[in-house]
């Protein structure tokens, strides 16, 4: 007994040579799963201990680290369908708590695909129109603010698409009334885009948007 290891000085031993990171163990469990069934023989009933101890151990780091990146997930919120229909009900305009939004968790590439549908769509018209057909639209935060600050009854900005005068595609908002009608009085302020997409200046390195070459 006196010349046989010590359980678990060895795994010891074989972090510190190999400069082993306690997650790093994630990535070399069969080999340090051996060296601990190896190491233990000798001692049948702390072997089977210390083994369950480290599965468990393993177990509970993935479980943290899955569950990590859930939390740090960007969250979606989108509206709640009715699980009868594909698509949500018409728009509550007299009572907004009853268009009920959810807090879904999402990724870039979720939103990323999203673009890319529209993108696809753009580019397969004759001509295609990718590069020239808005894509996304800047708004200045303060200017949201003012719109929604001078109508403050207003649960809902409605965007729209429009051309102006000479021609150049844009995006603007417009405070909407309970009724669901336009706000339209002498003292509504409504937003312009700042800065539209293409050009590609206006959105630089985005990561939801890919430009037909």
């Amino acid at each position: 007994m006196g010349n046989q290891p010590v359980p678990g000085v060895v795994l010891h031993k074989t972090i510190v040579k190999n400069h082993l990171h306690p997650l790093q163990l994630l990535s070399h469990s069969s080999f340090n799963q051996q060296v601990i069934k190896q190491q233990l023989l000798a001692t049948p009933a702390s072997a089977l201990a210390i083994l369950k101890f480290y599965n468990l151990f393993k177990s509970s780091v993935f479980v943290f680290l899955f569950t990590l990146t859930l939390i740090i997930m960007p969250t979606l919120l989108t509206r709640k369908k009715d699980n009868l229909q594909e698509q949500a009900q018409p728009c509550n305009f007299s009572d907004a708590a009853q268009n009920e939004l959810i807090e879904m968790p999402t990724s870039l590439e979720e939103l990323r695909k999203r673009c890319a549908r529209y993108e696809e769509l753009l580019s397969s018209l004759q001509p295609p129109q990718g590069n020239s057909m808005i894509r996304a639209a800047n708004f200045t935060t303060d200017s949201v603010l003012k719109l929604v600050q001078q109508s403050p009854a207003s649960s809902f900005i409605r965007v729209y698409y429009g051309i102006d005068e000479r021609g150049k595609h844009l995006l603007f908002m417009a405070p909407v009334k309970q009724d669901g009608m336009l706000a339209a009085e002498e003292d509504t302020i409504y937003a312009d885009d700042c800065c539209a997409c293409p050009p590609r200046l206006n959105c630089p390195p985005d990561e939801l948007l890919e430009w037909p070459s």
